[in-house]
């Protein structure tokens, strides 16, 4: 009878540490093996005749997310243009085949009952969505410096899961 029970207590012994190793695997170990998701984030970016500066907004714009969310999230750009009168839609064509997260709406006249906001907040693919207003020329800049001093403060700490 001693036998029998030395067999039964290493028996479930040996399965015991079997299901620990295997939790701690799971819980442990594989989260630290699995890829991490990086967050999907949508600039939308609203504009009307904006020629002048708007290859230089979207560059800097670019550069800027490049630069601080490259390793962190992914990003795309969904830029509408509201009926500009300019060159605007060429260069929003010409800057969309060079970057492939770059996707662009022209809009001849806003469908009933909808905004310009809402139709490209439909454009966008994630679930967080950034507005930036391209029609005031003269706060750009400073939105591009408050917009790289929020990277740099809060980078890691907001955007990694």
């Amino acid at each position: 009878m001693e036998l029998w029970g030395r067999l039964i207590f290493w028996t479930l012994a040996i399965y015991g540490f079997w299901c620990l190793g295997a939790l701690l695997w799971e819980r442990v170990v594989w989260l630290y093996l699995k890829p991490t998701r990086r967050p999907f984030i949508s600039f939308l970016l609203l504009v009307k005749d904006g020629e002048e500066h708007l290859e230089v907004w979207i560059r800097d714009l670019a550069a800027l997310l490049e630069r601080f969310l490259a390793g962190v999230a992914r990003y795309e750009l969904v830029i509408v243009d509201q009926a500009s009168g300019d060159q605007t839609p060429q260069i929003l064509d010409r800057l969309a085949q060079r970057w492939p997260n770059l996707r662009t709406l022209r809009l001849s006249a806003t469908p009933a009952g909808q905004s310009p906001v809402e139709v490209g907040v439909f454009l966008c693919q994630s679930q967080l969505v950034l507005l930036l207003d391209l029609q005031d020329k003269d706060s750009f800049p400073r939105l591009l410096s408050d917009l790289a001093g929020l990277f740099q403060a809060r980078t890691r700490s907001y955007l990694v899961p």
